[in-house]
C-alpha cells in the first residue's frame, strides 16, 4: 500500500531534485510563503524605506561636514570627522543591495545607484579633508606639526 502511495505522489522533492535544486525550491516555498502572508511587497516597500532613509542621512551627514569645514577657521576638531563612515558606508552597503536584489532592475536601480553614490562620495570628501589638512581630529593636527 505504502509503494502504491509513492508511486502515485512520486518521491519526496529532497530526494527527486539534487542539492542546487532543493536550494532553489526551498527559496521559492519561502518565496510563496511571504507572498501568501503578504511580506513580500511589505519587505520590498520596508526595503526602499531603508534606502531613501541612507540617503536623506547621508546628504545630512554630507551638508554637516561641509558646512562645518566651511565654518571652522583653524582646522582642527575634538571629533574624529572618520566617524562619519558609519554613515557613509552603511549607505553604499544598502545601496549595493537594493540595485542587486531588485527584481524589476530599472524601475528600482535609481535608490540603490544615489545610495552608493553618496556613499562613495562621503568617504572621497573625508579622504579629501583630512589630506589637504582642511579638518582633522586635534591629536591629528598636533602630531602633524600644525601650528
Amino acid at each position: 500500500m505504502l509503494a502504491a502511495a509513492v508511486r502515485r505522489v512520486g518521491p519526496p522533492w529532497w530526494i527527486a531534485h539534487g542539492k542546487g535544486q532543493m536550494a532553489r525550491l526551498v527559496g521559492n516555498e519561502l518565496s510563496t510563503l511571504w507572498g501568501v502572508l503578504g511580506l513580500e511587497s511589505a519587505m520590498s516597500k520596508l526595503a526602499g524605506v531603508v534606502c531613501v532613509v541612507c540617503i536623506v542621512v547621508g546628504l545630512a551627514a554630507i551638508a554637516g561636514i561641509v558646512g562645518y569645514a566651511m565654518c571652522n577657521e583653524s582646522g582642527h576638531t575634538g571629533a574624529n570627522p572618520y566617524l562619519a563612515l558609519a554613515v557613509f558606508v552603511p549607505a553604499a552597503v544598502v545601496g549595493v543591495a537594493r540595485v542587486t536584489a531588485g527584481r524589476l532592475w530599472r524601475l528600482r536601480a535609481w535608490p540603490g545607484l544615489l545610495a552608493i553614490a553618496i556613499g562613495c562620495a562621503g568617504v572621497a570628501l573625508l579622504i579629501y579633508l583630512d589630506r589637504t589638512n582642511t579638518l582633522l581630529q586635534y591629536e591629528v593636527w598636533l602630531a602633524r606639526g600644525m601650528p
